[in-house]
């Protein structure tokens, strides 16, 4: 079955993500961007498989305006407290200030998809450290 076949890759998959994720980091070190990994990705008791590297940034907006040449902004999750809807929030029942952590995270937060396709890798990985140099110089002007 499809499962019994995506399992019996999992060793790979897993160790690719673990991988491409210590790249993305080693380019948010590079671009000083150091101050904003989260603590949990450094905590040797953890292991990580991730999906996404994900990250808060205080001027995300502009961040994302740059991201967005080479990254699917719009999948960015959790910008919100009810995901994946166009609707007010109000139509399911929140109440803004409800979760005000969740609100104020959703403002400045940033996951970058972490992609394990062999052909993808090198360019998710030149495109996001592009991505964060010329944040820098727009953000130094």
């Amino acid at each position: 079955t499809l499962g019994s076949i995506q399992l019996s890759h999992w060793d790979q998959e897993k160790l690719a993500r673990k991988q491409i994720l210590l790249r993305y980091l080693d380019i948010m070190k590079a671009n000083d961007f150091s101050s904003y990994i989260p603590a949990i990705y450094n905590d040797s008791n953890r292991e990580i498989i991730p999906l996404r590297l994900i990250f808060c940034h205080p001027k995300a907006t502009l961040l994302k305006k740059i991201l967005k040449k080479y990254f699917d902004v719009n999948g960015i999750w959790f910008t919100k407290p009810i995901i994946a809807t166009s609707l007010p929030l109000k139509d399911f029942g929140y109440i803004e200030g409800t979760c005000p952590n969740a609100e104020s995270i959703g403002k400045e937060i940033i996951n970058i998809p972490i992609i394990t396709h062999p052909d993808w890798i090198e360019n998710a990985c030149t495109a996001f450290d592009r991505c964060l140099k010329k944040f820098n110089k727009t953000n130094m002007l």
